[in-house]
């Protein structure tokens, strides 16, 4: 293993998604966290518009890589390794594309980190859902004419745009300490780890190829290798809002759900087959043979 250096590598997955991928690594550009401590790691899973060409265009401004794989479809896992295998720092942060950072991302990822080892640090962001999108007019019309400190400041008078799982975690005082399965909000719109960790684990499962279950399943994984769940709190970030097919990614996610609960036959993630993720999360700790029926 080559050696890690203190700070975060920043994985971002794309595919033709151009004009977005532009906006997340605009804001990647105006982080508090010194440049020295971060890079930037495009995965392109295949595109074929100048998604590369962007990417280069920002060389002179972030310790920016790129890594490309053939389009062979929904490959995002496979892109997410890929992108992992050229991290540099000893934290890996994956970040979509189209997701919009606040200034002081980064640095709240790192500074989390640095004082509490092995966690999977969950982020909320503003316009988050699980399968549909709601207010993208609003939001669309914020991130366009407000500058990114501004923008950050403004979007807490928004709260009908706060992430879907806001209120969940408030009612639990935004810790996730007392839950049995935090595994099931482990998404990948904003997460980090132990780089280290993530390579023991070798990273996502290269099986999914189609939308959802991904990174819920790296999360059953990390929690079985000891890691602490954390939230951080506040919304230091937002989703971009793109056209979203809520069908086709339920279909998708119960195909994917199948496949997780016989990859990890254990009686918590068969609650994944008939459960919504706010009835597993809400699983208070005590022995897995007492959880109940949803």
């Amino acid at each position: 293993m080559s050696y890690l250096k203190e700070g975060i590598s920043v994985v971002v997955p794309t595919y033709n998604y151009r004009d977005n991928l532009q906006r997340t690594l605009e804001s990647l550009c105006q982080q508090t966290l010194p440049a020295s401590l971060y890079q930037v790691i495009v995965a392109d899973d295949g595109s074929t518009d100048d998604t590369e060409q962007l990417v280069a265009s920002y060389h002179h401004r972030l310790n920016i890589q790129y890594v490309y794989q053939e389009d062979q479809g929904f490959r995002v896992s496979k892109a997410r390794n890929l992108g992992a295998a050229l991290a540099q720092f000893e934290l890996l942060l994956f970040f979509d594309a189209g997701m919009v950072a606040s200034p002081h991302l980064l640095e709240q990822h790192y500074l989390r980190h640095l004082y509490q080892p092995n966690l999977a640090l969950i982020g909320m962001s503003y316009g988050v859902n699980e399968f549909t999108q709601d207010h993208p007019e609003l939001l669309a019309e914020l991130v366009n004419k407000l500058s990114l400190p501004e923008l950050f400041l403004q979007l807490p008078r928004y709260p009908q745009l706060v992430d879907c799982r806001f209120d969940f975690f408030k009612s639990r005082q935004f810790s996730l300490s007392a839950q049995q399965n935090p595994w099931v909000i482990f998404w990948t719109g904003q997460v980090s780890c132990r780089t280290q960790v993530f390579q023991q684990l070798a990273g996502f499962d290269e099986w999914f190829n189609s939308w959802g279950g991904e990174d819920v399943e790296l999360g059953i994984r990390l929690f079985q290798q000891g890691c602490t769940f954390a939230l951080l709190p506040g919304h230091w970030s937002l989703h971009y809002p793109h056209h979203k097919d809520p069908t086709k990614k339920q279909q998708n996610a119960k195909s994917n759900i199948e496949y997780i609960c016989q990859k990890h036959p254990d009686p918590a993630v068969a609650l994944l087959r008939h459960c919504s993720w706010q009835d597993i999360a809400g699983k208070i700790s005590r022995p897995v043979a007492a959880l109940e029926p949803c």
